[in-house]
Parts: structure tokens; C-alpha cells; sequence
């Protein structure tokens, strides 16, 4: 089973990313949000314990503040994947780990070994390395935008955020009804954007064609559900080293996806940054937990 689901990050784990940026490319991404959250939440909706989720929505204050995070990175990330690349924007969310722990430190007083620590500084020294070169560099190909960096950079702090806050609820609900409150409040919220960008030209119903429509269902999933359901079986079935290193070879498809339908290419910056991040997450989490 494990190698499967490692294949199944190698061959497909990237695709998420890939499926984001032509979804958007085609309509407006805050439609694409509201659509892939809306088939996401179809998807879940006949295995849910509705009685649990209704309890939780009422109820949870802190359940709710976590789908609004989660649906902020959801909407971070649709438009910052637009001005960067594939391969840059699955790289920035590699270090999700460190600056879970990072931020559970200053927001949590939570404890950092030494080696997290250097971990942290090389992840956040790669992170900033690819900000400022794509700054000072015209090859968007390669290195993104500044504005598309940032935004998914926006989005993996919105996602840091909601690990620490879904900690706070995780014994009190099952995943399962976290997951569709998640996908319920990203429905809502981004219905609620697309009412004035609705009013655009050239808007989202006259651009539904197939091969969109089929990146929306993909998305959701692949990224959405099936990513989430790997991962939670990791987590309940392996250890904690081999569930941390789910995230490396979705990396490498999304180099791969990213060279063949959207012709980038990597650059020495570009290699740099990967590697200091790469090392630092392996550094931060591999050897802490060992």
C-alpha cells in the first residue's frame, strides 16, 4: 500500500498545481475555487456523520476560523500559481512543516530543537532567495513573479495557520467532518467573491469547455479529497518520518508537469533555492523526529 501511495504522489501528486494554474488561466480564479470546492464538498458529502458536522458548525468557533484559513489558501494560492510557476509555487509549500513549527513557537510557545531551528533559517533563506530573484529577474519561466511568489506565499501561511488551529480540534471531531467544513466554508466564502466578479467581461459560463470542466473534477480529486485521504492514512498507518516525506516526490511531478504543458525551465537560482529548502525541511524534520 505505501508504495502505491508514493507512486501515486510521483505520477500525479504535482498534477494539483498544474490543474490550478490552466483552471485559472481559463476562468476567473476565484470561480475556480468556488467550483473545485463545491465538487470537493459533493464528493465528501454522502460519507460525513451530518449530525457531527452540524454539532461542529454551531458549535466550534475555532473549527470555523480554521475553514476560513483553509480557504484563504485555497484563494492565495488559484491566483498566485497564475504569475509564477508550477514547480515554484508546489516548492513553497515543502517547508509547511517548519513554519508550523515556527509559528507554533510564537504563537503556541511550543519548543524548537537546534536543528529545527537551522532547518527554519535555510528553508526561509531558500524561500527568500526565490522571492528576490524573481524580483530582479525577467525569467518568469523560471523564477515566477515577485506578486506570485507572494501570494502563494500568502497561502502557505494561511495553511500553517490552520494545521496549528485544527490541532485545537482534531481530538473533538473527525477528520472526515474537518475536511467538509472546510470544503463548505471555501464554498461560501468564494461564492460570496464571485458576486462582484461576476460583473467582469468575458465571464466564467461562456468559457465552460471540457478539458475545463475536467481540470475542475481533477482537481478535486486528486488535490482535494484524494490528497487529504492519502495523507490522513499515512499519518494513522506510518510513522512520522514517512508521512513527512509525502511532500517530496509531489515536488518532483510538479517540476515535471510544469516543463511539459507549461514549458518552464529551471535556473541556477532556481536550484539553489530548492536545495536550501529541501535540505532544511529534510534537516528540520527527518532528523528531529529521528
Amino acid at each position: 500500500m505505501i508504495p502505491a501511495i508514493f507512486l501515486f504522489a510521483l505520477v500525479l501528486g504535482g498534477a494539483g498545481s498544474a490543474l490550478i494554474k490552466f483552471g485559472g488561466s481559463q476562468i476567473n480564479p476565484i470561480a475556480l475555487v468556488f467550483f473545485r470546492a463545491l465538487v470537493s464538498l459533493i464528493i465528501v458529502l454522502p460519507f460525513v456523520n451530518r449530525q457531527e458536522v452540524t454539532t461542529a458548525i454551531k458549535n466550534s468557533k475555532t473549527l470555523i476560523a480554521a475553514g476560513l484559513l483553509f480557504a484563504l489558501n485555497w484563494i492565495f494560492f488559484a491566483y498566485g500559481i497564475q504569475r509564477t510557476n508550477v514547480f515554484v509555487g508546489q516548492l513553497i509549500y515543502v517547508p509547511t512543516s517548519l513554519i508550523v513549527a515556527g509559528l507554533g513557537y510564537f504563537l503556541l510557545r511550543e519548543k524548537l530543537t537546534k536543528i529545527q531551528i537551522i532547518g527554519l533559517l535555510l528553508t526561509l533563506v531558500g524561500m527568500l532567495i526565490l522571492f528576490l530573484g524573481a524580483l530582479g529577474s525577467q525569467e518568469t519561466f523560471s523564477l515566477g513573479t515577485p506578486l506570485g511568489n507572494f501570494l502563494v506565499m500568502g497561502g502557505l501561511i494561511s495553511w500553517s495557520l490552520y494545521i496549528i488551529i485544527t490541532r485545537k480540534v482534531s481530538d473533538k471531531f473527525s477528520p472526515l467532518s474537518i475536511i467538509f467544513v472546510d470544503f463548505f466554508l471555501t464554498t461560501i466564502l468564494s461564492g460570496i467573491l464571485l458576486i462582484p466578479a461576476s460583473g467582469q467581461t468575458d465571464f466564467l459560463l461562456l468559457k465552460f469547455e471540457p478539458n475545463l470542466i475536467l481540470s475542475i473534477i481533477a482537481a478535486a480529486v486528486i488535490s482535494s479529497v484524494g490528497f487529504f485521504i492519502l495523507s490522513q492514512w499515512l499519518i494513522k498507518n506510518t510513522s512520522a518520518f514517512i508521512s513527512s516525506t509525502f511532500i517530496y516526490p509531489t515536488t518532483l511531478s510538479a517540476l515535471v508537469y510544469g516543463i511539459i504543458f507549461f514549458g518552464e525551465r529551471l535556473s541556477l537560482v532556481i536550484i539553489l533555492a530548492s536545495i536550501l529548502i529541501l535540505v532544511g525541511v529534510f534537516l528540520g524534520t527527518n532528523l528531529s523526529i529521528n
